[in-house]
């Protein structure tokens, strides 16, 4: 099973529909009202966090077993598919993005954004 996981962080006191933004931001696109992510951070935590994992390229990961995952990213968007993972190991991602105070999961499946609030 394919699953993706959406992390972005809007700029303090703006709202903004989160599947709007998830369109925009899949569509490579900036958003207004967005702030960028300290991706260079995040993507070295991702490689720490996995690092039991085989790396294929720059963004992606083969977990044997496990399953796998490729990341997408641009300066506003850091984006996770996930493939045969279990919830245990697609958690991992809502972790690193709450470690850099960054963004909650945005769940294009369910439509659903888990803010903080």
């Amino acid at each position: 099973m394919s699953y993706d996981l959406n992390f972005w962080r809007c700029k303090p006191g703006i709202a903004l529909e989160p599947q709007a933004v998830y369109e925009q931001l899949s569509d490579g696109n900036t958003v207004d009202g967005l702030e960028t992510l300290p991706l260079a951070q995040m993507l070295d935590r991702v490689r720490d966090a996995f690092a039991a994992w085989q790396q294929l390229d720059d963004v992606t990961y083969d977990g044997g077993e496990r399953g796998g995952f490729q990341l997408t990213t641009t300066p506003q968007f850091f984006r996770v598919d996930c493939h045969e993972m279990d919830g245990a190991d697609m958690n991992r991602f809502v972790d690193i993005a709450q470690e850099f105070h960054c963004c909650p999961l945005y769940d294009s499946q369910t439509g659903q954004r888990y803010d903080e609030s």
